[in-house]
């Protein structure tokens, strides 16, 4: 037999194929029907069974239902804040509903290594952070585990996911930028890869369209969420629109990159330009003035994502649904009116 299967989930119909008998015969022989397969092809089926791992359907999910472990499935390149503040979540409902809570944490993505692990683990559901289309996701389905994806969806999700308000956080903090009299703002966006950059850009195209503002992509960099890449960022867009009054990242990691670029610059914040982010971390709040940000809730999206997926297991449902968690703006100080300052300074020259 081929050693290639072992690089790859093993089904009835692959295991037939290898053993040069029916899928039928298969399943007779593991499932206890002995009076339709000779001993001798019986021996080989559970033996090459064993070898490779296989288990039918219906057994391979008894055996996942007796686990009684949950997996929160993610790569070491998407640890951070975000992920801790969903795993607290996930883990208070695994305590408060009985259910043992497993975190697999990946270095790199290596198929065979993941495939492996699931075997060796078989849990009965999973959780799991990645980017739409990665290979992570047709794995869990080749093993037949139910899962919900974290802020991983699109317009046409098919699978399972509770998600944030992206689309509506970034429209709000761009609507209040504007409504503060600007009118020259730099986006600092995440990309066209993960969900939360792809919505956070859409709104804020759709707030400036509101407004009669044509969307210049001249004033768009993108900082792949990070400090580095806002500092970056924050650099290029004001030496290539140095009238900038406003710049929203959609990351807080990217917003403390791009203060600290406008500092670097001799620029303060908000005198000079204005600042928003997105997420709320806690580094925010203690920021000199501190970061005005569209506030997340972490916490909130794993509890409700473990509690779908228990509530799927629980009910035998594979039906696909997504849940959406708001968020909200918070004004703090790395933003300033435009029309109030214009308005205080008329008066000045008045008097």
């Amino acid at each position: 037999m081929s050693n290639n299967y072992s690089r790859t989930k093993v089904t009835g119909r692959m295991l037939a194929q290898m053993l040069g008998v029916s899928p039928a015969t298969i399943s007779n022989a593991l499932n206890g029907h002995d009076d339709r397969v000779s001993p001798e092809t019986k021996r080989r089926i559970l033996e090459a069974a064993k070898r490779y791992g296989y288990l039918p359907p219906q057994r391979a999910k008894q055996a996942r239902s007796a686990s009684g472990v949950i997996a929160f499935v993610v790569l070491s390149e998407n640890l951070n804040d975000w992920f801790l503040g969903n795993l607290s979540g996930i883990a208070d409902i695994c305590r408060k509903r009985g259910v043992a809570l497993m975190q697999m944490l990946f270095p790199a993505w290596d198929r065979e290594y993941f495939e492996e692990v699931l075997q060796r683990t078989n849990p009965m559901g999973a959780l799991y952070i990645c980017t739409p289309g990665h290979p992570m996701i047709e794995g869990f389905a080749r093993f037949g585990i139910p899962t919900v994806a974290i802020d991983c969806y699109d317009d046409k999700t098919q699978w399972n996911a509770v998600h944030l308000d992206n689309y509506g956080g970034a429209y709000d903090a761009t609507s209040y930028l504007l409504e503060s009299g600007h009118r020259q703002i730099g986006l600092l966006s995440g990309g066209d890869e993960w969900p939360s950059g792809v919505y956070r850009k859409r709104g804020f195209i759709q707030a400036l369209k509101d407004w009669g503002i044509p969307f210049d992509q001249r004033l768009v960099y993108n900082g792949h969420f990070t400090q580095f890449g806002g500092y970056l960022g924050a650099k290029s867009l004001l030496e290539t629109n140095p009238s900038l009054s406003a710049i929203f990242a959609v990351s807080d990691e990217m917003a403390l990159g791009a203060i600290r670029a406008l500092y670097d610059l001799g620029l303060k914040v908000p005198d000079d330009v204005s600042v928003v982010g997105f997420d709320g971390i806690c580094v925010g709040q203690n920021l000199d003035p501190p970061l005005t940000t569209v506030e997340t809730d972490p916490y909130a999206v794993g509890t409700n994502a473990c509690a779908m997926l228990l509530g799927m297991l629980e009910s035998h449902s594979e039906h696909a649904a997504k849940v959406q968690v708001g968020v909200k703006l918070v004004v703090r100080g790395t933003t300033r009116s435009l029309e109030r300052v214009s308005t205080s300074q008329g008066g000045d020259e008045s008097s």
